[in-house]
Protein backbone atom coordinates (compact mmCIF):
# COMPACT_ATOMS: atom_id res chain seq x y z
CA UNK A 1 0.00 0.00 0.00
CA UNK A 2 1.30 3.50 -0.88
CA UNK A 3 0.27 5.80 1.96
CA UNK A 4 1.61 8.91 0.18
CA UNK A 5 -0.10 8.37 -3.19
CA UNK A 6 -2.20 11.52 -2.69
CA UNK A 7 0.81 13.66 -1.70
CA UNK A 8 0.80 17.11 -3.28
CA UNK A 9 3.25 19.92 -2.59
CA UNK A 10 2.05 23.46 -3.29
CA UNK A 11 4.86 25.87 -4.16
CA UNK A 12 5.11 29.56 -4.96
CA UNK A 13 7.30 31.29 -7.53
CA UNK A 14 10.26 31.66 -5.14
CA UNK A 15 10.34 27.90 -4.50
CA UNK A 16 10.61 26.76 -8.12
CA UNK A 17 13.66 28.73 -9.17
CA UNK A 18 15.81 26.85 -11.66
CA UNK A 19 13.02 24.63 -12.98
CA UNK A 20 12.20 24.60 -16.71
CA UNK A 21 9.22 26.68 -17.76
CA UNK A 22 7.84 23.86 -19.92
CA UNK A 23 7.55 21.71 -16.79
CA UNK A 24 6.10 24.45 -14.59
CA UNK A 25 3.45 25.37 -17.15
CA UNK A 26 1.70 22.04 -16.64
CA UNK A 27 1.80 22.39 -12.83
CA UNK A 28 0.40 25.90 -12.46
CA UNK A 29 -2.67 26.33 -10.23
CA UNK A 30 -5.48 28.91 -10.47
CA UNK A 31 -3.79 31.16 -7.90
CA UNK A 32 -0.48 31.15 -9.84
CA UNK A 33 1.14 28.62 -7.56
CA UNK A 34 2.42 25.19 -8.54
CA UNK A 35 1.18 21.80 -7.40
CA UNK A 36 3.73 18.97 -7.55
CA UNK A 37 3.07 15.28 -6.88
CA UNK A 38 5.30 12.25 -6.45
CA UNK A 39 4.87 10.90 -9.96
CA UNK A 40 8.26 9.92 -11.33
CA UNK A 41 8.68 12.74 -13.92
CA UNK A 42 7.76 15.42 -11.36
CA UNK A 43 9.93 13.97 -8.61
CA UNK A 44 12.96 13.61 -10.89
CA UNK A 45 12.58 17.14 -12.23
CA UNK A 46 12.49 18.55 -8.69
CA UNK A 47 15.59 16.57 -7.69
CA UNK A 48 17.42 17.63 -10.84
CA UNK A 49 16.62 21.30 -11.21
CA UNK A 50 14.87 22.85 -8.19
CA UNK A 51 17.26 25.33 -6.55
CA UNK A 52 15.42 25.24 -3.21
CA UNK A 53 17.16 22.76 -0.96
CA UNK A 54 14.19 22.77 1.43
CA UNK A 55 11.80 21.74 -1.36
CA UNK A 56 14.12 18.95 -2.46
CA UNK A 57 14.33 17.69 1.11
CA UNK A 58 10.55 17.60 1.54
CA UNK A 59 10.12 15.77 -1.77
CA UNK A 60 12.89 13.28 -1.02
CA UNK A 61 11.51 12.41 2.42
CA UNK A 62 7.98 12.03 1.05
CA UNK A 63 9.22 9.80 -1.77
CA UNK A 64 11.44 7.57 0.33
CA UNK A 65 8.76 7.10 3.00
CA UNK A 66 6.16 5.74 0.59
CA UNK A 67 4.50 2.67 2.03
CA UNK A 68 6.53 2.83 5.23
CA UNK A 69 3.51 2.67 7.57
CA UNK A 70 2.10 -0.63 6.35
CA UNK A 71 4.49 -2.23 3.90
CA UNK A 72 7.17 -3.59 6.29
CA UNK A 73 4.63 -6.13 7.52
CA UNK A 74 3.44 -6.84 3.99
CA UNK A 75 7.04 -7.34 2.82
CA UNK A 76 7.76 -9.78 5.64
CA UNK A 77 4.68 -11.76 4.68
CA UNK A 78 5.66 -11.79 0.99
CA UNK A 79 9.16 -13.00 1.86
CA UNK A 80 7.80 -15.71 4.12
CA UNK A 81 5.33 -16.98 1.51
CA UNK A 82 7.98 -16.96 -1.21
CA UNK A 83 10.30 -19.03 0.97
CA UNK A 84 7.49 -21.46 1.74
CA UNK A 85 6.77 -21.83 -1.98
CA UNK A 86 10.47 -22.44 -2.68
CA UNK A 87 10.62 -25.11 0.04
CA UNK A 88 7.63 -26.91 -1.49
CA UNK A 89 9.49 -27.02 -4.81
CA UNK A 90 12.69 -28.38 -3.29
CA UNK A 91 14.68 -25.17 -2.79
CA UNK A 92 15.97 -23.68 0.45
CA UNK A 93 15.25 -20.07 -0.49
CA UNK A 94 13.27 -18.07 -3.02
CA UNK A 95 16.56 -16.76 -4.45
CA UNK A 96 17.62 -20.32 -5.31
CA UNK A 97 14.26 -20.93 -6.98
CA UNK A 98 14.43 -17.67 -8.93
CA UNK A 99 18.02 -18.18 -10.07
CA UNK A 100 17.30 -21.74 -11.26
CA UNK A 101 15.32 -20.13 -14.10
CA UNK A 102 17.86 -17.49 -15.08
CA UNK A 103 21.05 -17.30 -17.12
CA UNK A 104 23.26 -16.60 -14.08
CA UNK A 105 22.23 -19.99 -12.71
CA UNK A 106 22.73 -19.69 -8.96
CA UNK A 107 23.10 -17.31 -6.03
CA UNK A 108 26.88 -17.72 -5.80
CA UNK A 109 27.32 -16.56 -9.40
CA UNK A 110 25.28 -13.42 -8.74
CA UNK A 111 27.10 -12.70 -5.49
CA UNK A 112 30.46 -13.11 -7.21
CA UNK A 113 29.41 -10.63 -9.89
CA UNK A 114 28.28 -8.10 -7.27
CA UNK A 115 31.48 -8.49 -5.24
CA UNK A 116 33.72 -8.15 -8.28
CA UNK A 117 31.99 -5.01 -9.57
CA UNK A 118 31.89 -3.52 -6.08
CA UNK A 119 35.65 -3.97 -5.70
CA UNK A 120 36.29 -2.24 -9.01
CA UNK A 121 33.70 0.56 -8.66
CA UNK A 122 34.02 1.54 -5.00
CA UNK A 123 37.27 3.52 -5.35
CA UNK A 124 35.88 5.34 -8.37
CA UNK A 125 32.68 6.16 -6.45
CA UNK A 126 34.65 7.60 -3.53
CA UNK A 127 36.63 9.87 -5.87
CA UNK A 128 33.45 11.05 -7.56
CA UNK A 129 31.80 11.76 -4.21
CA UNK A 130 34.77 13.89 -3.12
CA UNK A 131 34.48 15.88 -6.36
CA UNK A 132 30.76 16.40 -5.82
CA UNK A 133 31.29 17.50 -2.23
CA UNK A 134 34.02 19.97 -3.21
CA UNK A 135 31.86 21.46 -5.97
CA UNK A 136 28.82 21.63 -3.67
CA UNK A 137 30.81 23.39 -0.95
CA UNK A 138 32.86 25.74 -3.12
CA UNK A 139 30.25 26.71 -5.73
CA UNK A 140 26.79 25.97 -4.31
CA UNK A 141 27.48 26.66 -0.63
CA UNK A 142 26.26 23.21 0.39
CA UNK A 143 28.66 22.22 3.16
CA UNK A 144 27.45 18.68 3.77
CA UNK A 145 25.83 16.65 1.00
CA UNK A 146 22.53 14.97 1.78
CA UNK A 147 20.63 12.44 -0.38
CA UNK A 148 18.34 15.18 -1.73
CA UNK A 149 21.39 17.10 -2.99
CA UNK A 150 23.08 14.44 -5.09
CA UNK A 151 21.10 14.71 -8.32
CA UNK A 152 20.95 18.50 -8.19
CA UNK A 153 24.68 18.92 -7.56
CA UNK A 154 25.53 16.33 -10.21
CA UNK A 155 23.51 18.21 -12.82
CA UNK A 156 25.15 21.54 -11.97
CA UNK A 157 28.63 19.97 -12.07
CA UNK A 158 27.84 18.36 -15.41
CA UNK A 159 26.71 21.67 -16.89
CA UNK A 160 29.80 23.42 -15.54
CA UNK A 161 32.17 20.76 -16.81
CA UNK A 162 30.78 20.20 -20.29
CA UNK A 163 29.24 23.58 -21.03
CA UNK A 164 26.06 22.61 -22.83
CA UNK A 165 22.47 21.62 -22.25
CA UNK A 166 21.43 18.44 -24.06
CA UNK A 167 18.27 20.23 -25.21
CA UNK A 168 20.55 22.25 -27.47
CA UNK A 169 21.45 19.07 -29.38
CA UNK A 170 17.88 18.37 -30.54
CA UNK A 171 18.35 20.13 -33.92
CA UNK A 172 20.93 17.44 -34.75
CA UNK A 173 18.42 14.62 -34.23
CA UNK A 174 15.42 15.02 -36.56
CA UNK A 175 13.40 11.81 -36.47
CA UNK A 176 13.73 11.26 -40.22
CA UNK A 177 17.55 11.20 -40.03
CA UNK A 178 17.55 9.04 -36.91
CA UNK A 179 15.30 6.40 -38.51
CA UNK A 180 17.33 6.40 -41.70
CA UNK A 181 20.58 5.93 -39.81
CA UNK A 182 19.08 3.24 -37.57
CA UNK A 183 17.76 1.26 -40.53
CA UNK A 184 21.07 1.56 -42.40
CA UNK A 185 22.85 0.23 -39.32
CA UNK A 186 20.44 -2.73 -39.15
CA UNK A 187 21.10 -3.48 -42.81
CA UNK A 188 24.86 -3.32 -42.30
CA UNK A 189 24.83 -5.53 -39.21
CA UNK A 190 22.03 -7.98 -39.84
CA UNK A 191 21.41 -8.13 -43.61
CA UNK A 192 17.87 -6.79 -43.33
CA UNK A 193 16.09 -4.04 -45.22
CA UNK A 194 13.55 -1.93 -43.30
CA UNK A 195 11.13 0.16 -45.32
CA UNK A 196 7.89 1.97 -44.55
CA UNK A 197 4.70 0.26 -45.71
CA UNK A 198 2.63 3.03 -47.26
CA UNK A 199 -0.14 0.79 -48.59
CA UNK A 200 -1.57 -0.20 -45.22
CA UNK A 201 -5.26 0.79 -44.83
CA UNK A 202 -5.81 3.83 -42.62
CA UNK A 203 -8.10 1.92 -40.27
CA UNK A 204 -5.20 -0.35 -39.26
CA UNK A 205 -3.22 2.60 -37.87
CA UNK A 206 -4.74 3.87 -34.63
CA UNK A 207 -3.25 7.38 -34.89
CA UNK A 208 -1.88 9.66 -37.60
CA UNK A 209 1.58 9.48 -35.99
CA UNK A 210 1.77 5.68 -36.23
CA UNK A 211 3.85 4.12 -39.02
CA UNK A 212 4.19 0.54 -40.22
CA UNK A 213 7.53 -0.86 -41.42
CA UNK A 214 8.30 -4.12 -43.22
CA UNK A 215 11.50 -6.12 -42.73
CA UNK A 216 12.97 -8.21 -45.54
CA UNK A 217 16.14 -10.25 -45.91
CA UNK A 218 18.73 -8.44 -48.05
CA UNK A 219 20.19 -11.60 -49.55
CA UNK A 220 17.02 -13.50 -50.43
CA UNK A 221 14.43 -10.73 -50.57
CA UNK A 222 12.19 -12.80 -48.28
CA UNK A 223 9.64 -10.92 -46.18
CA UNK A 224 10.52 -11.55 -42.53
CA UNK A 225 8.37 -9.38 -40.27
CA UNK A 226 6.71 -6.03 -39.67
CA UNK A 227 6.54 -3.52 -36.85
CA UNK A 228 4.44 -0.51 -35.91
CA UNK A 229 6.14 2.59 -34.52
CA UNK A 230 4.04 4.83 -32.28
CA UNK A 231 6.58 7.52 -31.39
CA UNK A 232 4.91 10.44 -29.59
CA UNK A 233 3.37 11.06 -26.19
CA UNK A 234 -0.42 11.42 -25.97
CA UNK A 235 -1.22 12.18 -22.38
CA UNK A 236 -4.95 11.73 -22.93
CA UNK A 237 -4.79 8.03 -23.84
CA UNK A 238 -1.25 6.69 -23.61
CA UNK A 239 0.73 5.65 -20.55
CA UNK A 240 4.30 6.86 -20.08
CA UNK A 241 7.54 5.03 -20.79
CA UNK A 242 8.65 3.02 -23.79
CA UNK A 243 8.18 -0.64 -24.63
CA UNK A 244 8.02 -3.30 -27.33
CA UNK A 245 4.84 -5.35 -27.59
CA UNK A 246 4.44 -8.74 -29.22
CA UNK A 247 1.59 -8.32 -31.73
CA UNK A 248 2.12 -11.67 -33.48
CA UNK A 249 4.69 -14.37 -32.75
CA UNK A 250 6.28 -16.42 -35.46
CA UNK A 251 4.17 -19.50 -36.22
CA UNK A 252 4.26 -22.06 -39.00
CA UNK A 253 2.14 -19.81 -41.23
CA UNK A 254 2.53 -16.44 -39.50
CA UNK A 255 5.35 -13.90 -39.63
CA UNK A 256 6.13 -11.94 -36.45
CA UNK A 257 4.78 -8.43 -35.91
CA UNK A 258 6.01 -6.06 -33.20
CA UNK A 259 4.78 -2.77 -31.78
CA UNK A 260 7.35 -0.15 -30.73
CA UNK A 261 5.76 2.40 -28.40
CA UNK A 262 7.60 5.51 -27.22
CA UNK A 263 6.64 8.81 -25.61
CA UNK A 264 8.81 11.34 -27.38
CA UNK A 265 7.88 14.99 -27.00
CA UNK A 266 6.09 16.13 -30.18
CA UNK A 267 7.42 19.30 -31.79
CA UNK A 268 7.26 21.15 -35.09
CA UNK A 269 10.28 19.57 -36.77
CA UNK A 270 10.14 16.12 -35.07
CA UNK A 271 13.40 16.79 -33.24
CA UNK A 272 14.61 14.25 -30.66
CA UNK A 273 16.78 14.44 -27.58
CA UNK A 274 19.75 12.11 -27.35
CA UNK A 275 17.93 10.14 -24.63
CA UNK A 276 14.98 9.67 -27.00
CA UNK A 277 17.33 8.42 -29.72
CA UNK A 278 18.83 5.98 -27.24
CA UNK A 279 15.35 4.78 -26.26
CA UNK A 280 14.48 4.16 -29.92
CA UNK A 281 17.64 2.12 -30.46
CA UNK A 282 16.92 0.18 -27.25
CA UNK A 283 13.37 -0.79 -28.19
CA UNK A 284 14.47 -1.64 -31.73
CA UNK A 285 16.88 -4.17 -30.23
CA UNK A 286 13.95 -5.91 -28.51
CA UNK A 287 11.96 -5.82 -31.74
CA UNK A 288 14.82 -7.32 -33.76
CA UNK A 289 15.01 -10.32 -31.43
CA UNK A 290 11.26 -10.77 -31.83
CA UNK A 291 11.25 -10.32 -35.61
CA UNK A 292 14.41 -12.15 -36.70
CA UNK A 293 13.75 -15.38 -34.81
CA UNK A 294 14.06 -18.67 -36.69
CA UNK A 295 12.02 -20.52 -34.06
CA UNK A 296 8.29 -21.08 -34.40
CA UNK A 297 6.18 -21.43 -31.28
CA UNK A 298 3.82 -24.02 -32.75
CA UNK A 299 6.53 -26.49 -33.70
CA UNK A 300 8.32 -26.24 -30.37
CA UNK A 301 5.09 -26.47 -28.41
CA UNK A 302 4.29 -29.92 -29.83
CA UNK A 303 7.67 -31.25 -28.75
CA UNK A 304 7.35 -29.60 -25.34
CA UNK A 305 3.99 -31.17 -24.63
CA UNK A 306 5.30 -34.64 -25.36
CA UNK A 307 8.39 -34.22 -23.21
CA UNK A 308 6.50 -32.60 -20.35
CA UNK A 309 3.94 -35.40 -20.24
CA UNK A 310 6.74 -37.95 -19.93
CA UNK A 311 8.45 -35.91 -17.22
CA UNK A 312 5.24 -35.37 -15.25
CA UNK A 313 4.51 -39.11 -15.28
CA UNK A 314 8.05 -39.75 -14.07
CA UNK A 315 7.71 -37.22 -11.26
CA UNK A 316 4.33 -38.59 -10.18
CA UNK A 317 5.84 -42.05 -9.86
CA UNK A 318 8.71 -40.73 -7.75
CA UNK A 319 8.20 -37.29 -6.20
CA UNK A 320 11.83 -37.20 -5.03
CA UNK A 321 12.82 -36.69 -8.66
CA UNK A 322 11.34 -33.17 -8.64
CA UNK A 323 14.45 -31.13 -7.98
CA UNK A 324 15.88 -27.85 -9.22
CA UNK A 325 16.98 -29.35 -12.55
CA UNK A 326 13.56 -30.84 -13.19
CA UNK A 327 11.86 -27.56 -12.29
CA UNK A 328 14.14 -25.53 -14.54
CA UNK A 329 13.64 -27.89 -17.46
CA UNK A 330 9.88 -28.10 -17.19
CA UNK A 331 9.72 -24.32 -16.82
CA UNK A 332 11.56 -23.83 -20.10
CA UNK A 333 9.67 -26.58 -21.92
CA UNK A 334 6.21 -25.34 -21.05
CA UNK A 335 6.77 -21.79 -22.27
CA UNK A 336 6.70 -20.42 -25.78
CA UNK A 337 10.21 -19.86 -27.10
CA UNK A 338 9.94 -17.85 -30.33
CA UNK A 339 11.65 -14.46 -30.39
CA UNK A 340 11.69 -12.89 -26.93
CA UNK A 341 9.29 -15.52 -25.57
CA UNK A 342 10.96 -17.75 -23.01
CA UNK A 343 14.27 -15.85 -22.94
CA UNK A 344 15.56 -15.81 -19.36
CA UNK A 345 14.91 -12.60 -17.44
CA UNK A 346 18.57 -11.65 -17.07
CA UNK A 347 19.33 -12.18 -20.78
CA UNK A 348 16.34 -10.53 -22.46
CA UNK A 349 17.90 -7.03 -22.33
CA UNK A 350 21.02 -8.12 -24.24
CA UNK A 351 19.85 -7.10 -27.76
CA UNK A 352 18.32 -3.82 -26.58
CA UNK A 353 21.31 -2.60 -24.60
CA UNK A 354 23.62 -3.92 -27.33
CA UNK A 355 22.03 -1.57 -29.88
CA UNK A 356 22.59 1.44 -27.61
CA UNK A 357 26.35 0.94 -27.85
CA UNK A 358 26.39 2.04 -31.49
CA UNK A 359 25.31 5.53 -30.44
CA UNK A 360 28.77 5.98 -28.97
CA UNK A 361 30.42 5.04 -32.26
CA UNK A 362 31.52 8.03 -34.36
CA UNK A 363 30.63 6.32 -37.66
CA UNK A 364 27.04 5.69 -36.61
CA UNK A 365 26.52 9.04 -34.92
CA UNK A 366 27.87 11.13 -37.78
CA UNK A 367 25.48 9.32 -40.09
CA UNK A 368 22.55 10.12 -37.81
CA UNK A 369 23.32 13.45 -36.15
CA UNK A 370 22.91 16.14 -38.82
CA UNK A 371 21.37 19.55 -38.23
CA UNK A 372 17.84 19.58 -39.62
CA UNK A 373 18.28 23.01 -41.27
CA UNK A 374 21.95 23.25 -42.29
CA UNK A 375 22.91 19.59 -42.68
CA UNK A 376 25.91 20.23 -40.42
CA UNK A 377 27.32 17.01 -38.94
CA UNK A 378 27.70 16.90 -35.17
CA UNK A 379 31.28 17.62 -34.12
CA UNK A 380 33.73 15.03 -32.81
CA UNK A 381 34.17 17.17 -29.69
CA UNK A 382 30.43 17.04 -28.96
CA UNK A 383 30.38 13.26 -29.50
CA UNK A 384 33.24 12.89 -27.07
CA UNK A 385 31.31 14.91 -24.47
CA UNK A 386 28.19 12.80 -25.02
CA UNK A 387 30.18 9.62 -24.48
CA UNK A 388 31.65 10.96 -21.28
CA UNK A 389 28.32 12.19 -19.93
CA UNK A 390 26.34 9.05 -20.70
CA UNK A 391 29.01 6.46 -19.94
CA UNK A 392 31.64 7.79 -17.57
CA UNK A 393 30.28 10.76 -15.59
CA UNK A 394 29.70 9.56 -11.99
CA UNK A 395 29.66 5.97 -13.26
CA UNK A 396 31.18 4.70 -10.03
CA UNK A 397 28.34 6.17 -7.96
CA UNK A 398 25.74 4.86 -10.41
CA UNK A 399 27.27 1.38 -10.40
CA UNK A 400 27.38 1.22 -6.61
CA UNK A 401 23.74 2.30 -6.45
CA UNK A 402 22.65 -0.52 -8.77
CA UNK A 403 24.81 -3.02 -6.87
CA UNK A 404 23.21 -1.86 -3.61
CA UNK A 405 19.74 -2.64 -4.99
CA UNK A 406 20.88 -5.99 -6.38
CA UNK A 407 22.57 -7.05 -3.15
CA UNK A 408 19.57 -5.96 -1.06
CA UNK A 409 17.25 -7.97 -3.31
CA UNK A 410 19.36 -11.13 -2.98
CA UNK A 411 19.81 -10.53 0.76
CA UNK A 412 16.07 -10.29 1.33
CA UNK A 413 15.29 -13.41 -0.69
CA UNK A 414 18.23 -15.55 0.41
CA UNK A 415 18.50 -14.53 4.06
CA UNK A 416 16.34 -14.56 7.16
CA UNK A 417 12.83 -13.67 5.99
CA UNK A 418 11.81 -12.89 9.58
CA UNK A 419 14.27 -10.02 9.80
CA UNK A 420 13.02 -6.43 9.63
CA UNK A 421 13.39 -5.43 5.94
CA UNK A 422 14.29 -1.85 6.86
CA UNK A 423 17.12 -3.13 9.04
CA UNK A 424 18.35 -5.21 6.11
CA UNK A 425 18.17 -2.16 3.85
CA UNK A 426 20.40 -0.17 6.22
CA UNK A 427 22.97 -2.97 6.43
CA UNK A 428 23.44 -2.95 2.66
CA UNK A 429 23.36 0.84 2.45
CA UNK A 430 26.30 1.03 4.87
CA UNK A 431 28.19 -1.36 2.59
CA UNK A 432 27.39 0.20 -0.79
CA UNK A 433 26.17 3.78 -0.46
CA UNK A 434 28.71 6.60 -1.02
CA UNK A 435 26.83 8.61 1.63
CA UNK A 436 25.97 7.38 5.13
CA UNK A 437 22.38 6.09 5.04
CA UNK A 438 19.87 8.70 6.14
CA UNK A 439 17.73 7.64 9.15
CA UNK A 440 14.52 8.66 7.32
CA UNK A 441 15.26 6.44 4.31
CA UNK A 442 12.60 3.74 3.90
CA UNK A 443 13.26 2.97 0.24
CA UNK A 444 12.69 -0.77 0.60
CA UNK A 445 9.02 -0.16 1.47
CA UNK A 446 8.38 0.99 -2.12
CA UNK A 447 10.86 -1.26 -3.94
CA UNK A 448 8.16 -2.30 -6.41
CA UNK A 449 10.54 -3.99 -8.84
CA UNK A 450 11.19 -6.87 -6.47
CA UNK A 451 7.84 -7.06 -4.68
CA UNK A 452 5.38 -6.28 -7.48
CA UNK A 453 7.35 -6.05 -10.71
CA UNK A 454 8.73 -9.50 -11.42
CA UNK A 455 12.33 -8.82 -10.35
CA UNK A 456 12.36 -10.80 -7.09
CA UNK A 457 15.92 -12.15 -6.68
CA UNK A 458 16.45 -10.79 -10.17
CA UNK A 459 17.25 -7.11 -9.83
CA UNK A 460 20.88 -7.96 -10.61
CA UNK A 461 19.64 -8.55 -14.17
CA UNK A 462 20.07 -4.87 -15.03
CA UNK A 463 23.80 -4.97 -14.40
CA UNK A 464 24.16 -8.52 -15.73
CA UNK A 465 22.61 -7.48 -19.06
CA UNK A 466 24.98 -4.50 -19.22
CA UNK A 467 27.90 -6.91 -18.94
CA UNK A 468 26.48 -9.06 -21.75
CA UNK A 469 25.75 -6.14 -24.07
CA UNK A 470 29.11 -4.41 -23.55
CA UNK A 471 31.01 -7.65 -24.07
CA UNK A 472 28.98 -8.45 -27.19
CA UNK A 473 29.75 -5.00 -28.58
CA UNK A 474 33.38 -5.66 -27.69
CA UNK A 475 33.46 -8.29 -30.45
CA UNK A 476 32.93 -5.46 -32.96
CA UNK A 477 35.44 -3.18 -31.26
CA UNK A 478 38.10 -5.90 -31.43
CA UNK A 479 37.93 -6.12 -35.23
CA UNK A 480 37.61 -2.35 -35.66
CA UNK A 481 34.28 -0.54 -36.00
CA UNK A 482 35.39 0.88 -39.35
CA UNK A 483 36.24 -2.58 -40.75
CA UNK A 484 32.97 -3.06 -42.64
CA UNK A 485 33.72 -6.60 -43.81
CA UNK A 486 34.46 -7.95 -40.32
CA UNK A 487 31.68 -5.91 -38.70
CA UNK A 488 29.17 -7.39 -41.15
CA UNK A 489 30.53 -10.88 -40.50
CA UNK A 490 30.15 -10.53 -36.72
CA UNK A 491 26.77 -8.82 -37.10
CA UNK A 492 25.48 -11.76 -39.11
CA UNK A 493 26.71 -14.13 -36.39
CA UNK A 494 24.85 -12.04 -33.80
CA UNK A 495 21.70 -12.36 -35.90
CA UNK A 496 22.11 -16.13 -36.34
CA UNK A 497 22.56 -16.69 -32.60
CA UNK A 498 21.25 -14.03 -30.20
CA UNK A 499 18.51 -12.71 -32.50
CA UNK A 500 17.48 -16.00 -34.07
CA UNK A 501 17.33 -18.68 -31.38
CA UNK A 502 14.92 -17.03 -28.95
CA UNK A 503 14.22 -19.14 -25.88
CA UNK A 504 14.82 -22.46 -27.65
CA UNK A 505 18.42 -22.66 -26.41
CA UNK A 506 19.74 -21.66 -22.98
CA UNK A 507 21.14 -18.11 -23.23
CA UNK A 508 24.52 -19.19 -21.85
CA UNK A 509 24.88 -21.55 -24.81
CA UNK A 510 23.56 -18.92 -27.22
CA UNK A 511 26.12 -16.43 -25.96
CA UNK A 512 28.96 -18.92 -26.33
CA UNK A 513 27.83 -19.59 -29.92
CA UNK A 514 28.21 -15.88 -30.62
CA UNK A 515 31.23 -14.91 -28.54
CA UNK A 516 33.04 -18.26 -28.27
CA UNK A 517 33.26 -17.93 -24.48
CA UNK A 518 31.42 -16.81 -21.36
CA UNK A 519 30.76 -13.05 -20.93
CA UNK A 520 33.61 -10.91 -19.60
CA UNK A 521 32.86 -7.74 -17.56
CA UNK A 522 35.99 -5.87 -18.68
CA UNK A 523 34.28 -4.17 -21.63
CA UNK A 524 31.60 -2.68 -19.37
CA UNK A 525 34.19 -1.46 -16.89
CA UNK A 526 36.21 0.09 -19.71
CA UNK A 527 33.16 1.80 -21.23
CA UNK A 528 32.26 3.16 -17.79
CA UNK A 529 35.74 4.53 -17.15
CA UNK A 530 36.12 2.24 -14.14
CA UNK A 531 38.71 -0.18 -15.54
Amino acid sequence: MDDTKNFKLTLDESQVQGMPETFLKSKRTDDNGYEIGLDAPSYLEIMKSCASRDVREVMWKANTSRGSKTNPQVISQILSLRKEQANLLGFETHAQLSLSKKMAGNVDAVQNMIDMLKTRASKCARREMKTLQSYASDVLNIKELQPWDLTFVSERLKESKFGFDEESLKPFFPKKNVLRGLFELCEKLFDVNISQNREIPDDVLWHDDVMLFDVTDVRSGEYLASFFLDPYARVENKRGGAWMDNVLSRQDVTKPVANLVCNFAPNEHSLMTFDEVKTLFHETGHALQHMLTNVTNSTVRLVCVCVCVCMCVHVCLDSSKYNSSTHSLTHSLTHQVSGIDGVEWDAVELPSQFMENFLFCDTTMKNIARHYETGEVISSDMLSKLRHIHREFNSGIATMRQLNFAALDIGLHHGDCEKDPIETQFEYAHEFSPLPPHPDDRFVCSFLHIFAGGYSAGYYSYKYAEILSADAFGAFEEVGLDNDVRVQEIGRRFRDTVLSLGGSVHPSDVYKMFRGRDPDPEALLRHSGIA
